[in-house]
């Protein structure tokens, strides 16, 4: 954990790490002539500013595959039995956490109320 916000985000805008998590990521794609991806592994970085996914390539080597500021997110919505988390930026661009945890699912919520 250290490492990752050392390298990655440490000096921009005075971020403040407040959540690490490994989760699975599907986006979301509404038009249905593009094929959906498949489901991934990565790490879910919330700060008091941001919310960062990354790929992991090795232990200490990470790639952030996208960011949003916290303040772009205009709707959670809470899967069945709360095993996902659908973050809407806007009506055609949304992200799955698949947590398959009720747990996880209410940390990460939990994460991004505090900040």
């Amino acid at each position: 954990v250290n490492h990752l916000y050392s390298v990655h985000l440490v000096g921009q805008e005075k971020e403040k790490l407040h959540y690490v998590f490994e989760t699975q990521y599907l986006r979301f794609i509404s038009n249905p002539g593009v094929r959906q991806e498949p489901e991934s592994g990565v790490i879910l970085v919330i700060t008091n500013i941001k919310m960062y996914i990354m790929k992991r390539r090795s232990v200490e080597d990470f790639v952030i595959l996208l960011t949003h500021k916290l303040e772009d997110i205009q709707k959670l919505f809470v899967g069945l039995f709360m095993q996902y988390l659908r973050i809407e930026i806007t009506s055609q661009y949304c992200h799955i956490l698949i947590t398959r945890s009720h747990e996880r699912t209410h940390k990460i919520l939990e994460a991004l109320e505090q900040v």
